[in-house]
């Protein structure tokens, strides 16, 4: 039939209600390429086939899961305005995100949309979490303009924040906070409350680690106006940015609301306020609590130090809250005290560390190299005397460092 159909067709000797009954034949034995040549005839003459023959051959091309084919009969229909039912566009629209082509199955998402056809929550979200899946940003962002634009686009809160979680993770902190803004908008009409505690979590940690003191904490105040309880990951991302961008003040003050909120720091916080003393200068100040605690033999210099109280009162707090310096306290306290000098100090405090129990890591001995290093002593007895205190280490260290010139 296909054939005969063919060859009249060229001869141009075939109406509209011909081309039809053709089409309905091969749908029936569920022949779709030869069907799209059909529609494809049809529509390069002007004709248009039914609305029923298009879905049903949209509906076939679903059973069969034919993408490209269901893709381009959805194309036709649109161009001719026919309407189907809402279910035969979520099988081909979830058809096409099954075959990975976000684009296609968004594309055909916003066209329904701006007809006044909505495809249902769950599948509007579904796009949002595919195209995140696969990284498609301006996707993404297309679909949020229209679900801002239309009320035929609706996400869930729980797939937009994970996606919201996923432009933070991927994109630059300013574009971040255009997606942020963009998500607030959608949801701003229905009156949902968007984003929730894990999603702040993500956001303040990515702006912290970028440097952007300032947006991270506009979000962390953005937190306490919305009544939500911030959490310790909030803090200690803050915490810890102030303290490598020498914010101090702003780090002991987030310390302070803390501690007021219920949350008890950990060590990961103690040694991020120590690293942050460490690094504006103050190196020698991170000393003093280990000195009485350990019984090291160094004399603190007030004049040298200057104000040294903040940090005292950080480690007098670590101390009664029953946390013990681990392997990051002794490795900074080992790193401060070769700043100043104090090469045998450093030594002692390796000895505390394995007197107490916890054992010193490469980043221990490399401050003890760099401490040798600025004091002028000869590295390979340096590695002489670290093999006395840890030998395994020791000897990779020495295998590292075997092509070094004798003192």
């Amino acid at each position: 039939m296909f054939m005969e159909w063919k060859s009249l067709s060229r001869e141009g000797l075939l109406l509209a209600d011909s081309h039809s009954g053709v089409l309905k034949a091969l749908l029936k034995d569920r022949r779709i390429p030869q069907c799209m040549v059909v529609v494809e005839t049809m529509t390069e003459r002007g004709l248009a086939p039914t609305r029923e023959v298009m879905e049903s051959l949209v509906r076939c091309c679903v059973r069969n899961s034919d993408s490209r084919h269901a893709y381009a009969c959805m194309d036709v229909s649109m161009k001719h305005d026919f309407v189907f039912q809402k279910t035969t566009y979520q099988h081909a629209i979830t058809l096409l995100l099954k075959r990975n082509e976000v684009d296609k199955a968004i594309e055909l998402a916003l066209a329904l949309s701006s007809t006044g056809i909505g495809l249902g929550q769950s599948l509007c979200s579904a796009l949002l979490k595919y195209a995140a899946r696969r990284r498609r940003f301006d996707l993404i962002w297309e679909l949020l303009v229209e679900a801002e634009r239309s009320d035929f686009i609706k996400l869930d809160k729980f797939s937009c924040n994970q996606t919201l979680e996923k432009v933070a993770k991927c994109l630059s902190s300013s574009e971040t906070l255009k997606f942020k803004a963009r998500f607030e908008a959608v949801h701003a009409k229905s009156g949902i409350f968007l984003i929730d505690e894990k999603t702040y979590e993500v956001l303040i940690d990515v702006l912290a680690k970028a440097g952007e003191l300032k947006q991270a904490e506009e979000i962390y105040r953005e937190v306490l106006a919305r009544g939500i309880k911030p959490t310790r990951d909030m803090f200690q991302s803050i915490i810890k940015a102030c303290g490598k961008y020498r914010a101090l003040d702003n780090a002991f003050e987030l310390h302070e609301q803390m501690v007021l909120s219920g949350i008890n720091p950990n060590a990961a916080t103690f040694n991020a306020l120590m690293n942050g003393c460490r690094l504006a200068g103050w190196s020698q100040a991170a000393l003093s609590p280990f000195v009485n605690r350990f019984k090291c033999s160094t004399r603190f210099d007030i004049q040298r130090t200057g104000d040294v109280s903040r940090i005292l009162q950080v480690i007098d707090m670590m101390w009664s809250s029953g946390i013990a310096p681990d392997v990051v306290s002794y490795s900074s306290l080992v790193d401060a005290y070769g700043r100043i000098g104090r090469v045998e100090d450093a030594f002692a405090t390796v000895d505390d560390m394995i007197a107490h129990g916890v054992e010193p890591n490469i980043v221990t001995f490399t401050h003890l190299i760099n401490a040798a290093v600025r004091a002028g002593k000869c590295v390979i007895a340096v590695l002489n005397l670290l093999a006395v205190r840890c030998a395994q280490l020791a000897i990779v260290m020495l295998n590292v460092l075997e092509h070094v010139s004798p003192c």
